[in-house]
């Protein structure tokens, strides 16, 4: 049983949580191409640069 739920709460969860483990087991490549993923840093640095990039550009113009 997951230890921070306890009682029919944490059953529930445990059972959940086996569902979602048998599920990775059928199709291996969802976990694995979670665990590798980097790509929200990636977008974040993009969305960053162009906000910083539109605020110099105003910034140039007033």
């Amino acid at each position: 049983m997951i230890p921070r739920y306890r009682g029919k709460l944490g059953e529930y969860m445990w059972q959940k949580e086996l569902e979602r483990l048998n599920r990775y087991k059928d199709r291996p490549w969802e976990l694995q191409a979670r665990a590798q993923s980097g790509g929200e840093l990636i977008v974040l640095m993009i969305v960053l640069g162009v906000a910083f990039g539109g605020l110099m550009l105003l910034s140039l113009f007033d």
